[in-house]
Formats: C-alpha cells, structure tokens, sequence
C-alpha cells in the first residue's frame, strides 16, 4: 500500500494493512513521520507488529520508483545472512535527524517492509507488501511553515536566514540565528530600504499590510509570536498558521508574558520596562531545529541599540511612505514590545537608515 505525502509539507502517515494470504503472520505495517527542508529532513518509521524484524531505505525518487521497491528489497535481503540483519531495530521506532544531508525540491521515496528468516537459505526474505511514502524537500533556501499574509490568504514560507551580503554577493545566512549586526563590515547585513529589490529571485519582502497582518490581524495571531533567546541570541519567533507544538519543547507566547496590545501605540508591551522577554524562552541548537522542522521562524535582534548589539530588531518592509519618499515602513522589537506603530503611522523610518531584511517566498501550489 502506498502514501502520496503532498508536496511541502509536515506529514505524519499512518498506513495499516491485513497480510497477503497464505501461512504468514498478520501484519499490521508501519507509521511514517517526514519533515522537511531544504537540504535537511528529519524522519521516524515506527513497526506496529513488536515482535519482528523489518528492513528499510531512503532513495531519491529518481533513484526508485514505487515498482522498484520489491525487487530492492529482494537484493538487500540477498546480500548477507538473516544474522546479520539482526542489527535492524526490532519492534523499535528508526528514528533519522539528517541535517544537510537532502538536496533542495527533491522527490524522495522512504520505504519498509518486514523480514523474517529463510529456513533454506538462512537469508532474509520479505513478510507482507512493502510499504514507502513519497515526500519532496523544500525549494533552496526555503523553510516549510506557511504564513498568510492578507485577508484573501496569499501564503508565504520564509527564508532560511536574513539577508546578507558576503563577497559582494547577496544571500542568506546558514542558520535562522546569523547576523553580523554591520552595514559596512562583511558580511553587511544592515541595509538601506531599497535593497529587498536586489532579494534573490524568487524572494521578495512583505509590504507594510502583510507584516502588520502576520503579527496583528491573523487568526490567532497573539498566540503565534514569541520573543526569545535561541544558541545565545535574541529575537523574536513567528510560527506558522497551523503550528503545532513539538513534544517535549515548550514555549511562552510574548503576550502570555503580559505583553498586551496597546492601541493608541500600536504596539504590543509590558508594563515593566524592565521586563526581559528574551529569557522567557531559551532553546539550544538542537532545541531550534526541532522548532525550525515545525516551522518556526526567528528574527534575531540583528540590529544594535545605543552601542548594545542583541538588543534590537528592526525589520524593513517593502512599503515606501505613500505620501513622501522620505520614509519608508519597518517595524521593530526589544525585550519588553513588538512596536508595529511605524507600519501606519508618521513616525517612520528614512529609507538611509540600516536595517535587518527577511525575505520570503510566495507558496504557489
């Protein structure tokens, strides 16, 4: 039996069947559960039968197609005694963090199949109908949480990092958390407004509308943000639409933490001044990547404050000031409030003054 996962997504499959007919045991199949990325995936395959043997594999679509499967199997099976296979986990959960190790929009197929001992030939041979799901890796550079954008649901995924520019070249930083806080010094990651025209193709920035919706009018959207300290640096996190939260990782929204929405300021804030959201939620690299796979985004505080770096994030949008082009739209974030006033209000930013930029990716299928 098979499982077509839909293409750019988080998917947990469950496939279950009766066994081929004949003297052989019941079989009861085998749970998948893919994520992925770019060039990075994370996958579990759980047997549902305790008490047997099964092998497994991972190809390239392209590589093996579904009526190739069998006859793999067949030859894995043919290459060494059932004695040795005894190294495959048994009525375990196969558990795969693979990072960097997938290529980008790539059709791949994960399959698995019970195995038992031939008395004859003491190899292995199949129980059952193999069983495989098909997934495909992110676009390059592309994380795979969906964002809606506007009231008319236009989705967008975010880029794996800010934008910078290194050698003269523009792109993105490794991980969620780079920055270099500079608008001269290499890698420049602080620009001037008009840069999100030179975003590499297809990536553009959200407007003015968008970002006030993503952070504001979305459903939900209060409970879709969070500041925090991720490997030792500060920012603010975005979840996707539809987040789910990983096991075993907990998270405090910034207005749980007693940040509310101030109208008049268009802003959400603490009380207390002092109050230092950043620590609230503190995740290590590992932790991030299990957030990064259910599609968190983090927007470190890249931008520096009165000489204090890790402070402040401010963060262009691609709107220019409808009645002056002497300023342009951003919004910005310390520990204690996420300022959206400078999205609507006059009290904006000079289109020379140095900013962080996120680009993103409109989701089209």
């Amino acid at each position: 039996m098979k499982k077509i996962v839909s293409f750019f997504a988080f998917v947990a499959i469950m496939i279950s069947f009766a066994a081929c007919g004949g003297n052989e045991p019941e079989v009861k199949g085998f749970t998948f559960e893919v994520q992925t990325l770019s060039t990075k995936r994370h996958y579990v395959i759980t047997p549902t039968n305790p008490n047997a043997y099964y092998i497994w594999n991972g190809w390239t679509y392209e590589n093996c197609h579904e009526d190739e499967i069998q006859s793999k199997i067949e030859a894995s099976l043919a290459s060494g005694s059932f004695e040795s296979l005894k190294g495959i986990l048994k009525g375990e959960s196969l558990e795969s963090h693979q990072g960097a190790s997938a290529s980008p929009d790539t059709k791949y197929i994960l399959y698995a199949c019970y195995v038992e001992e031939d008395p004859v030939t003491h190899k292995g041979k199949m129980v059952g109908t193999p069983e495989y799901v098909i997934y495909q890796t992110m676009p390059e550079y592309t994380l795979n949480g969906e964002f809606t954008v506007d009231e008319n649901g236009k989705k967008v995924r975010f880029s794996q990092g800010n934008l910078q520019k290194k050698n003269g070249t523009f792109g993105f930083f490794e991980n969620q958390w780079g920055y270099n806080g500079s608008s001269s010094n290499d890698p420049i990651d602080l620009f001037k407004w008009d840069t999100p025209t030179k975003c590499p193709s297809p990536f553009s920035v959200l407007s003015r509308d968008e970002w006030w919706y993503v952070l504001k009018d979305r459903p939900n959207a209060e409970h879709l943000f969070a500041h925090a300290t991720v490997n030792d640096v500060h920012g603010l996190i975005l979840l996707p639409d539809n987040w789910l939260k990983p096991e075993g990782i907990d998270m405090t929204f910034s207005v749980d933490m007693g940040m509310n929405w101030d109208e008049q300021d268009e802003e959400y804030i603490h009380s207390n001044d002092n109050f230092d959201g950043y620590a609230v939620n503190t995740y290590n690299a590992t932790q991030w990547s299990t957030l990064e796979f259910s599609g968190a985004v983090f927007l470190p505080a890249a931008k520096s404050y009165e000489g204090v770096a890790n402070s402040i994030g401010w963060y262009w949008s691609s709107t220019i000031h409808e009645n002056s082009n002497a300023f342009a739209h951003a919004f910005d974030f310390i520990k204690n409030k996420v300022d959206l006033e400078t999205m609507n209000s006059s009290a904006i930013y000079i289109p020379s003054s140095y900013c962080s930029i996120r680009p993103v990716r409109e989701v089209t299928e």
